[in-house]
């Protein structure tokens, strides 16, 4: 006795009806099109079997070189809500929502959307636009269309509205949102017709039409395999990066090197740039007698070879006047406290220890309450090791230069 526990799920079912009326095999589509016969095969095989073929009834006698037509499958679920609505004499229409999807896989293109009336009638829209296609023997069709919505009280429209609706209460009530967007509602209505007419999709459709997927057949570019047409195709994607960012197109930049630090690292002595600034500016400044005849060109000065390595030489710097004992214990220190001031490294840091020192002492807690923290200058190398990785983070060196911005001024 079945219990109903081998009854098949009505959900799997259909999944497999979909999945079987949205493949080309179970149309005997198993071959590629790339030729007209091969294509008015195809379409001959899925109008006897069923399908609604979007666009055109044509034959198909030539494509492209280098092309081929792809099968866009899309299904208009009738029962799915929000696809379709039913006409009173009969057979179901679609939504909006539903020939957009069409629209979509069929790749139009909007052009011009705009207002065509003045505004002066109040609660009136007529909207103009146009729309472009690319059909499978690569023309563009680019056609114009437009639409309106009456939403005034003796419309047809608001008629329409208040006739349909089953509760007299819930009629105007439908009315006054249909008003409030009203130029959507006429945009809607203008791409709706503009899309009916280049698909040609029918006004209606039979319910068992309405369970059948919607094909549009598209060109596509298909080169065949080729190595030197492959390095083309990757020079023209290349080449797209021109228009994103500069430089030469097609051309794959190799000039671009990595920066040693070494090269940015600098902790000598600051840069006077007013004295610098000053040394260019005389520098600019040549005399020149009004009435002095043109000097004759000077003879360039013979090329220098560039040094070896990629950067030239960097000037050994003078040796650091600085406390040997920099590291150590708090000990007095020993020299001249000018040479001693100077900013120097320690543990990788543009700080003497006795500023360091300073600056530990000068911590405050969360209260305002003096609370230094451990001379992390003295010989611990836990303390010292946990200082450094805080000091160089981006916090610590906020902190400390914040610190020290204050003790100068």
């Amino acid at each position: 006795m079945d219990n109903g526990q081998n009854k098949p799920d009505p959900r799997e079912e259909r999944r497999i009806i979909v999945s079987q009326m949205m493949d080309p095999r179970t149309y005997g589509i198993t071959y590629k099109l790339d030729s007209p016969e091969a294509i008015g095969d195809a379409l001959t095989r899925l109008r006897s079997g069923g399908v609604n073929i979007l666009g055109p009834e044509t034959r198909i006698d030539y494509i492209p070189r280098f092309h081929q037509a792809s099968l866009r499958w899309e299904l208009v679920d009738p029962y799915a809500e929000g696809n379709w609505y039913p006409q009173a004499g009969g057979g179901l229409s679609m939504y909006f929502v539903a020939l957009n999807k069409l629209a979509m896989i069929a790749g139009i293109t909007w052009g011009l959307v705009e207002r065509d009336d003045d505004g002066s009638i109040p609660l009136y829209w007529r909207v103009r636009l146009s729309a472009s296609v690319k059909m499978l023997d690569g023309t563009i069709i680019t056609q114009h269309g437009l639409g309106e919505a009456d939403l005034r009280d003796d419309s047809a429209e608001v008629k329409k509205a208040l006739s349909e609706s089953k509760d007299a209460s819930k009629g105007w009530p439908n009315v006054i949102r249909m008003r409030a967007k009203g130029s959507q509602r006429c945009e809607s209505i203008a791409k709706a017709g503009l899309i009916r007419k280049m698909l040609g999709i029918r006004a209606k459709y039979s319910k068992e039409e309405a369970e059948m997927p919607f094909v549009w057949p598209t060109l596509v570019f298909a080169p065949p395999p080729d190595p030197e047409l492959d390095r083309a195709i990757m020079f023209q994607a290349a080449g797209l990066g021109h228009l994103l960012y500069g430089g030469r197109s097609g051309v794959i930049d190799t000039t671009a090197t990595v920066v040693q630090p070494r090269a940015l690292e600098d902790r000598g002595a600051p840069v006077d740039f007013r004295a610098e600034q000053e040394r260019l500016g005389q520098r600019e400044r040549v005399p020149v007698a009004a009435s002095a005849s043109a000097a004759p060109p000077a003879t360039p000065a013979p090329s220098v070879p560039p040094p070896a390595g990629r950067f030239p030489p960097r000037p050994t710097p003078p040796p650091a006047q600085a406390d040997d004992r920099m590291p150590w214990d708090d000990e007095e220190p020993v020299g001249d406290p000018a040479t001693l001031s100077q900013r120097v490294t320690w543990e990788g840091l543009p700080y003497t220890a006795d500023e360091i020192r300073a600056f530990c002492a000068s911590r405050v807690g969360k209260n305002g309450v003096s609370a230094p923290w451990p001379d992390i200058t003295a010989e611990n190398p836990a303390a010292v090791a946990k200082f450094v990785e805080w000091a160089t983070s981006q916090a610590g060196a906020s902190t400390l230069s914040a610190y020290f911005v204050t003790q100068s001024k």
